[in-house]
């Protein structure tokens, strides 16, 4: 199970389209709908609760799941910081947590969904919050 997990992860990089702003809205709405089919809303929940009480299985995910997944998104991030779109002295652990979080919480409370909108919503929050919000007036 694991390695199909990684094997998930390494099938749906992050993009790199040279431009913070257009990787993050794909990333997001590529998370939001690979959390919304049967790998995410039945697989995921069981999955991670299975984790709480199996420290190996915990480690396992970690190491092959979402240590792979984390460096990705912080990559997204590291090269806006390169092309000079966002600050370097951001908090890269805690902007990424913002950045999937929600989507993740959404997956494991059944009772707010993900909708359609909410990739979009996410992304301008993360990207007004770091600074890198342009001035695009078709947003989504």
């Amino acid at each position: 199970m694991i390695a199909a997990l990684a094997s998930h992860v390494e099938s749906h990089p992050v993009p790199d389209t040279g431009s913070l702003e257009e990787d993050l809205r794909s990333y997001l709405q590529d998370l939001a709908e690979r959390l919304s089919n049967e790998l995410g809303t039945r697989l995921l929940p069981a999955l991670l609760d299975e984790a709480r009480r199996n420290p190996g299985l915990a480690a396992a995910l970690d190491e092959h799941v979402s240590s792979p997944a984390r460096r990705e998104v912080f990559s997204m991030f590291e090269r806006a910081i390169e092309r000079g779109e966002m600050r370097p002295d951001l908090d890269l652990e805690l902007i990424v947590d913002m950045t999937a979080g929600p989507l993740y919480l959404r997956r494991l409370e059944p009772i707010r969904p993900i909708d359609d909108g909410l990739p979009g919503r996410i992304a301008d929050l993360v990207l007004a919050a770091i600074g890198a919000l342009s001035d695009r007036a078709d947003r989504a």
